[in-house]
């Protein structure tokens, strides 16, 4: 009888963009999955059609802090999870992470609370952050595991008591697919072109990104600036749509909106940006250094997992405008087939650490062990995976 998993999230398209090959690759390795987000008419066809997975829709405020909606939320994942019986559940986000957690318990289901980040509720200091941090201590005790991208995060968890070491698992990445994002090297030209992918928002560094390239501006006039993200008016450090518009009115960068394919678009640039103030592990850098190109990030927390500095990339200080540029005009000043060997080695780097395959070997591990399915299994993870690449060979 195949196992019942569901994955639950703030968001259809989110979920889709970010794990769809992973959810897919389970459905195809014969694990019954089911997707449970908020409805979201526009993209929930990429859920049930192109990945042909089930999809339970639940009402969830993503940004409001209503006791009600909450109690509403957790009530109504209850109820799905006691219905559904599900042999395991994954959340993700910090909403699905603290009332789906609690929802699980009292259904008496088996679950597993994946932080992709710290976001607001860690980067700020207010009663908003801490009453999440204490709801978080309450309900990640009910959790069989929590999962943290990076050792950082991890470690602010295991400080502050909110999980015991015995539940924290560090998860390599969530996984790049390497056929999909294959290298692409721009042809030679005299023209370089940055790209910064990220949801408009001051925390992910629009600022330093627009004072950077206006900096550059002044001694490379031939320098593109792109910025291809949603803008995010609920989100507390999103930035004014007619800021955004200041910046491409002053020619100082060109925004391209929003895309459902992001690999025509980082074909067709030099270099990567993301000036971000903290990440899970970037998504979007692993998918630039995939497809070869070289990469510029803050050296922070989620940013420097991926980049060696000097090797595939280059790192900046935090917040710090004046260093990104510097950093843009190394880039620069670089031939070609110096930025092509960057490229290169970054692709090697994370094909080596964070390939999808590898990711998916580790959550049929954990599955496995956490269901009970595999009673006799006797091996650890690292020796799982071993055979797992040796059988993939």
């Amino acid at each position: 009888m195949k196992k019942r998993i569901a994955f639950v999230h703030n968001a259809v398209w989110e979920m889709y963009n970010f794990r769809g090959d992973l959810l897919k690759e389970l459905s195809n390795k014969g694990y019954d999955v089911t997707v449970i987000c908020p409805p979201d008419e526009k993209n929930e066809h990429f859920i049930t059609e192109e990945l042909g997975l089930k999809l339970i829709t639940v009402p969830m405020n993503r940004k409001g802090t209503n006791f009600k909606e909450e109690f509403k939320f957790t009530k109504n994942l209850h109820k799905i999870y006691k219905e559904e019986k599900f042999d395991l559940i994954f959340h993700y986000t910090i909403k699905p992470n603290i009332f789906g957690t609690i929802a699980a318990k009292l259904a008496g289901a088996k679950s597993i609370a994946i932080t992709t980040g710290l976001g607001y509720a860690f980067m700020h200091n207010n009663l908003t952050s801490y009453i999440a941090r204490f709801l978080y201590k309450f309900s990640l005790t009910f959790a069989q595991e929590v999962w943290f991208l990076n050792d950082d995060d991890m470690k602010i968890f295991l400080e502050n008591d909110l999980v015991t070491e015995g539940q924290a698992f560090k998860l390599p990445s969530e996984g790049i697919n390497l056929k999909r994002f294959s290298p692409q090297v721009k042809e030679k030209d005299d023209k370089t072109t940055f790209l910064m992918i990220a949801r408009v928002l001051y925390d992910k560094g629009f600022k330093e990104f627009v004072e950077a390239a206006k900096m550059i501006k002044e001694t490379h006039k031939d320098i593109e600036f792109q910025l291809l993200g949603a803008l995010d008016k609920g989100n507390p450090t999103g930035v004014p749509e007619e800021e955004v518009l200041k910046a491409v009115n002053e020619k100082i960068i060109n925004y391209l909106g929003t895309t459902k394919d992001v690999v025509p678009v980082i074909a067709k640039v030099d270099c990567l940006v993301l000036p971000s103030y903290r990440e899970g592990v970037s998504r979007v850098l692993m998918e630039a250094a995939a497809m070869g190109k070289p990469i510029i990030a803050t050296n922070v927390t989620g940013c420097r997992e991926v980049v060696d500095n000097g090797e595939t990339g280059f790192l900046c200080k935090l917040k710090s405008s004046k260093d990104l540029s510097e950093k843009m005009g190394k880039l620069i000043s670089l031939t070609h087939e110096e930025r092509v060997l960057m490229g290169q080695k970054g692709r090697e780097k994370v094909a080596e650490e964070m390939e999808l395959e590898k990711i998916i070997d580790i959550y049929d591990y954990k599955i496995l062990k956490i269901t009970g399915e595999k009673q006799g299994l006797t091996l650890d993870l690292e020796e799982f995976l071993s055979i797992r690449k040796k059988q993939r060979i």
